[in-house]
């Protein structure tokens, strides 16, 4: 409850400026995924974000994510609550966000007798150079669930636009966690818009990952075992112009599970 109030109090400071500086747009979105684990568990998640800005450079996003994880032998539900800010010094930008996430694990006969609380902080600098964006990125996550866990990810990138409906991103990441597991993946990505109202994004990692953070969709796998790889395909349909329909399809690995999860979600565009 306190990690909300403070939220809404963030909210309510960010909007006040934002209406001072005059023109407001905000674009929030709603999404539902269905997860489908091959150890007969199966997953829904329930999401919103608020990102808006005042002046079409700077941004804020506030989100949150309900999840429900049901298994013939035990129930998992999880509350996250998200802020994040994208900051223009042109030609740096940085990229800041925060996670909170509190889960409980019980039997499917009674409550919650096993909880987690997860806080997750990331950072990212991105530095422009004609049709290049050079970053690098850290975040620290630690995990209590009775035990604590850290987890710290390293990493750069290059996003190239190669043209205005086509752009690559490359994306290696180092690992560390304090159960001693060091690990090396490499995210890659393509945008791609083959007709104006549409836009292709598929994106992935091979290699191992841990606690594996999006901090451009501001998605998380929160899963304690190592991640062996990830493949998504999503596409953006500019249904009008302030709707744009989301639709996404997600296959990861586990240790000892796959998953392979379905998106489907409504962005709007409104301006105050």
């Amino acid at each position: 409850m306190k990690i909300t109030i403070r939220v809404l109090f963030l909210f309510f400071i960010f909007s006040q400026i934002a209406f001072a500086q005059g023109e407001v747009k905000i674009f929030p979105s709603a999404y539902y995924t269905y997860g489908n684990y091959t150890d007969n568990s199966s997953s829904k998640s329930y999401s919103a974000y608020i990102p808006f800005t005042w002046n079409s450079f700077d941004y804020i996003t506030l989100g949150y994510d309900h999840l429900n994880i049901t298994n013939p032998d035990w129930k998992y539900r999880q509350h996250m609550l998200t802020a994040a800010a994208t900051l223009n010094f042109y030609p740096v930008y940085l990229k800041l966000s925060y996670s909170y996430i509190k889960g409980g694990l019980g039997n499917n006969s009674g409550g919650y007798d096993y909880r987690d609380k997860l806080n997750l902080y990331s950072a990212k600098v991105l530095y422009n150079l004609d049709l290049f964006y050079f970053g690098l990125l850290f975040d620290y996550t630690n995990m209590n669930n009775g035990n604590t866990l850290e987890i710290k990810h390293f990493g750069a990138s290059v996003l190239w636009i190669i043209d205005p409906v086509f752009s690559a991103e490359i994306k290696p990441i180092y690992t560390i966690t304090s159960d001693n597991r060091d690990l090396l993946s490499v995210k890659m990505g393509l945008n791609y818009s083959p007709a104006n109202p549409l836009l292709i994004k598929i994106f992935g990692f091979v290699g191992e990952q841990a606690f594996s953070y999006n901090e451009d969709l501001l998605t998380f796998f929160n899963q304690v075992e190592t991640q062996k790889n990830l493949g998504v395909i999503r596409a953006e349909y500019d249904f009008i112009p302030e709707i744009t329909l989301v639709g996404s399809l997600e296959y990861t690995e586990f240790e000892n599970y796959i998953i392979r999860y379905y998106v489907a979600g409504l962005k709007f565009n409104i301006t105050l």
